[in-house]
């Protein structure tokens, strides 16, 4: 086959789909298929490595992406929206940018990339990677003889069926010949009154390509002996919250071990959100913001015990988890919701403790994971049983996946 890869990092140049695409496109090409490489960037960082890729070509949009900068993503909270404005009015690029997307909803980056998609041809198909979701909307609208297909790395909508799915994304499905989701997405286009089931004939799996063998750390990455508990993301309003660990580690307060968060997010949050834990732990706390992926792999690497952080919705399971499960490390889960989809995944893996933030900081609670992170802290598993345990998970495995499902019709 050949495939053109459509991948988006306009808005978050760091965020991780582009990169578990060409996992994928790199797992394809090895296979013998012909694979193109389309990146839609903010014109700053420097393009995805792909050597791999036959073709690889980059469109940037420093307007959309200084405009999202700006309007800080349209996320509640934060800067006030008339400091917004101000400072979107002072690059005009941006502005304009914002009148194209919001006022007349007409995106530049789905003219461009529509327009550019019309002038090739060749291709047995298309396949664009959401979120975000312009260049599958570009794609959507595409006049190509190529089939079209979409990998939807994130969910549309919270919570199926609950939340009514736009419009838009209902266009987006009906336009495409093949849609791919996570298992748990698949599952939800079966729940009664979910509007993108009548979809689900043209809908295959495609898993996280997130199991990679993890890279070797130097001992110079860790600094001291005392046991780190690392939360490596990005932390959101509602959605993942820090809160609940700063409180258990708090209420634990256990000497020679630390809690370290590494990511974006606190600027979603006041000053003073770590204040308390901060007074209790001390330097036992530490807090960085956006990192490179190389840098957040090292601290990963140099940590001795992995926190994730469950989020507040049971629509995904966030691919960092089996980055996590790759590490071979002990994972402790601090699960908002009983329903979390990780439990699954979590329940498979030996060095797994679960934590349910109402079952709150007390001194059961506080013992149990007290006496999880003293004897199983240190210990480690091999990069087989991790592969073993989630083999769906590898790239080779999703680019299997992914050749099959495009090679196989519609099921009626």
């Amino acid at each position: 086959m050949k495939l053109l890869l459509i991948l988006d990092r306009v808005e978050y140049p760091l965020a991780p789909n582009p990169r578990l695409a060409c996992r994928v496109g790199e797992q394809l090409a090895l296979a013998g298929h012909t694979v193109d490489l389309l990146e839609l960037n903010d014109g700053a960082v420097p393009p995805l490595p792909a050597p791999w890729a036959a073709s690889h070509r980059c469109l940037p949009f420093a307007d959309e992406a200084c405009m999202e900068r700006c309007l800080e993503h349209g996320n509640p909270g934060g800067t006030p929206v008339p400091v917004r404005l101000l400072r979107l009015a002072a690059h005009p690029a941006a502005a304009l940018a914002a009148v194209r997307k919001l006022a007349l909803h007409r995106p530049r980056r789905q003219g461009t990339v529509r327009r550019f998609l019309e002038s090739q041809t060749g291709y047995d198909w298309m396949v664009a990677v959401a979120s975000p979701y312009e260049g599958a909307l570009a794609l959507a609208r595409a006049r190509t003889g190529a089939r079209r297909a979409v990998w939807c790395m994130d969910p549309y909508a919270n919570d199926h069926p609950n939340d009514p799915t736009p419009a838009r994304e209902q266009a987006l499905w009906a336009a495409m010949d093949k849609i791919f989701v996570t298992e748990r997405m698949y599952a939800a286009l079966e729940e009664p009154g979910c509007v993108l089931g009548a979809f689900r004939g043209k809908t295959r799996v495609l898993e996280f390509p997130s199991l990679t063998p993890p890279p070797a750390v130097s001992r110079a990455e860790k600094a001291d002996d005392t046991l780190e508990c690392l939360f490596a993301g990005s932390l959101y309003p509602a959605l993942r919250t820090p809160h609940f660990a700063l409180a258990l580690f708090s209420a634990m307060n256990l000497p020679g071990m630390r809690l370290a968060f590494v990511g974006p997010g606190w600027e979603n949050y006041p000053a003073d959100t770590p204040a308390a834990a901060r007074k209790q732990l001390g330097e036992r706390l530490r807090i960085q913001g956006p990192v490179t992926p190389a840098e957040a792999a090292a601290r990963v690497g140099a940590a001795d015990v992995l926190v994730h952080l469950g989020n507040d919705n049971n629509d995904q399971v966030p691919s960092k988890l089996y980055e996590y499960f790759a590490a071979g490390k002990p994972v402790l889960a601090l699960l908002k919701r009983r329903d979390d989809p990780a439990r699954e995944a979590l329940a498979r893996w030996p060095l797994a403790c679960v934590v349910y933030e109402d079952e709150g900081t007390g001194p059961q609670v506080c013992a149990r994971v007290a006496e999880f992170l003293q004897t199983k802290g240190r210990d480690r598993l091999p990069w087989q049983e991790a592969e073993r345990l989630f083999w769906a998970n590898t790239p080779a495995a999703v680019a299997q996946a992914l050749a099959d499902g495009l090679q196989t019709e519609e099921i009626q």
